[in-house]
């Protein structure tokens, strides 16, 4: 690289390691503060002040341009992360102390991996009972059972077998015939819940030189276990009712069993394959008070044994319609389209809520979603009206989405509005004038006035210049954020504003950006953002469903509901309850380890939500975010003729 795009390049890669120094040593000092260990190093930098959990967020410092912020010196509590309420609603048995790798060892073990050849040194030496000769030997004979073998005690003198028995006990059910194997259910669970399927058992037999499942056999599997998940789910909504209900109760002694309680949810649809023609959709219903997932629905269009009939048919629609008679089990639960998938889950999930003695009168979802209008018109509750809330983090997209937008047509039409250069709307302008409006959001629920005016001072601020300062809606103070109230409040001249403001934008941008600041601080969708709730348990959830069962493969309902029962029951429960509970209903003894391992799962989710509900944390996140986004700036120009 030469010329000046290398000399811009260094430039920008030198300013970038400055900021990642100064974002390393305000961790340290973070690190200090919370030891209570009051010797920080004199070569900290000083760092603006954020706030804590219970300050209004809109007090970040836009000013101080990827500076890492100093933790506020209050006392106010860290906040709890959403995992840790959840886990405190928990029924189950308390996470237990941690067991010493000695005692664990001393410990028997119930399943693991054995080579058959090893297992002769067990009865070596032995003298058989047969011609008293010392040549026992152990061998492993398949039996065509999957993953199970006939083990025998035999003697290579007089080919007399002593003794035998499968590797593996059955499943503990009551009925009798061809009950399955102990390890066969687990080994099928396993490739489930890792969302590898029947190949990825294949693969493991094959690199283990075992013999593998047949994909008849496990799909018989797959049903069974998604039958399990299915009841433990249930089971686990059935407590995640009670809880709602207890809680409420505290709150108004005078609510029975028999009330009916108006709650706040978050909803939102989620689809196996991206775009309009998925085959399988899910929905699911989030109380917004405790985190707890209250119901879902899991919708799909295809039946692969319909598919395989229609083919085998071959047109033939009276042979067809007989065969269909006697079809009773369908998998394709719903007939439409594809984007009407969510719809069609709000309207099952809003209908069966008077089952559980609940109504969702206040719907948090995106603006897009057609599922409230769907709802509305229905009146699914009769006279009772329903509302909407927007998600906070969809309305401050928009304002990203639309200054992209407004970059992008500026080229078409000839306007110089997105780009390099001071004053224009660069990736890392746009993304910090979306953080802002956030901010100027979630800090003001509950006041609609100090919303507006807040959304208006981010834009204001970054449209002043040294000739028309613009500063009027700014926080005043020798605390505030904007660098021209501090110096007034300090008695100090203001500093230039090229300099100081750091989302500049010029008069020409700025008169285009200001219809888009308009129509987003229209207090008609700014009411409607009161609450500052967002869809971010929902979308959490989806990313825990899909990497149970991934979208780049084609799968069976069976696999999408089984997925979508597991992850709402670690959603709301955790890893150790929902083992218990399926190991329970399959008939299969939770073993020591097993447990221990969901328990230390757990307690490491319980660490890392903590982790990121820290104040510091998410400064940091957002200090990545506007880092990437001026790396993603700087490396724009790095290709251009005659540039090498």
């Amino acid at each position: 690289m030469s010329g000046r795009y290398g000399k811009t390049k260094r430039q920008f890669r030198s300013k970038l390691l400055s900021r990642r120094r100064q974002l390393s040593l305000a961790r340290l000092v973070i690190r200090k503060k919370q030891e209570g260990d009051d010797e920080v190093s004199a070569d900290a930098p000083a760092v603006a002040a954020v706030p804590g959990p219970s300050a209004d967020p809109i007090q970040l410092d836009v000013d101080s341009e990827l500076e890492p912020p100093q933790p506020s010196t209050s006392t106010a509590t860290t906040p709890i992360s959403a995992t840790k309420r959840k886990f405190g609603y928990r029924q189950g048995l308390p996470l237990r102390d941690h067991i010493s790798a000695a005692e664990q060892r001393q410990r028997p073990i119930e399943t693991s991996f054995v080579r058959c050849c090893m297992m002769s040194a067990l009865v070596r030496g032995l003298a058989c009972t047969e011609c008293s000769e010392p040549t026992l030997k152990i061998r492993a004979i398949d039996r065509r059972l999957g993953l199970v073998c006939l083990l025998e005690t035999y003697c290579t003198t007089c080919g007399a077998v002593l003794n035998s028995t499968l590797s593996s006990d059955r499943v503990e059910e009551e009925k009798a015939g061809n009950v399955p194997f102990v390890v066969v259910r687990q080994a099928v669970a396993a490739t489930m819940d890792m969302g590898v399927g029947h190949a990825g058992l294949v693969k493991l037999c094959r690199f283990m030189d075992m013999e593998p499942l047949q994909h008849k056999s496990y799909s018989r599997h797959v049903k069974a276990v998604t039958a399990a998940n299915m009841t433990v789910v249930s089971s686990l909504f059935d407590d995640a009712a009670k809880t709602v209900r207890q809680m409420y109760r505290e709150r108004d002694p005078s609510i029975t069993d028999d009330s009916v309680l108006d709650l706040t949810v978050t909803f939102d649809g989620s689809w196996m394959k991206r775009g309009h023609n998925s085959l399988y959709g899910i929905g699911c219903v989030v109380d917004v008070e405790t985190g707890l997932v209250l119901d879902l629905a899991v919708l799909s269009l295809y039946c692969q044994r319909c598919a395989i009939a229609k083919s085998q048919c071959r047109g033939n629609r009276a042979k067809f319609n007989r065969w269909l008679d006697s079809h009773t089990e369908c998998n394709q639960n719903y007939r439409g389209t594809s984007g009407g998938m969510e719809v069609e889950a709000a309207e099952i999930l809003w209908n069966r809520s008077m089952e559980r003695g609940f109504r969702y009168t206040t719907m948090v979802s995106d603006g897009d979603s057609k599922s409230f209008k769907h709802l509305t018109n229905l009146r699914v509750y009769g006279d009772v009206e329903l509302h909407k809330e927007e998600c906070v983090n969809h309305v401050a997209k928009r304002l990203g989405t639309a200054l992209r937008k407004l970059a992008a047509s500026g080229k078409k039409s000839g306007v110089t509005l997105g780009g390099r250069g001071f004053g224009r709307l660069t990736g890392n302008t746009m993304g910090k004038l979306e953080e802002y409006y956030y901010l100027a959001v979630r800090g003001n629920t509950g006041k609609l006035n100090k919303m507006h005016d807040a959304v208006w001072a981010s834009f204001d601020h970054a449209s002043s210049t040294d000739e028309k300062p613009q500063h009027d809606r700014c926080p005043v103070g020798a605390d505030s954020w904007c660098f021209y109230q501090k110096a007034l409040a300090t008695g100090q001249k203001p500093g230039p504003h090229r300099v100081n403001v750091h989302t500049a934008l010029s008069a020409e941008v700025a008169s285009h950006v200001k219809d888009v600041y308009t129509r987003l601080s229209d207090k008609s969708l700014l009411e409607r953002c009161l609450q500052g709730k967002t869809q971010n348990p929902n979308e959490s959830l989806h990313s825990k469903i899909w990497a149970k069962c991934p979208k780049a493969g084609f799968v069976g309902l069976q696999r999408v509901l089984s997925a979508t029962c597991a992850a709402v029951a670690e959603f709301n429960s955790g890893v150790e309850v929902t083992m218990r509970r399926l190991c329970g209903t399959m008939g299969i003894t939770s073993g020591e380890r097993l447990i221990a391992s969901a328990e230390k799962a757990d307690r490491k989710r319980v660490r890392e939500a903590e982790r990121q509900a820290e104040a510091s944390t998410k400064t940091a996140r957002r200090a990545r975010r506007f880092t990437r986004a001026a790396e993603a700036d700087a490396s724009a120009s790095d290709y251009a003729a005659g540039g090498f």
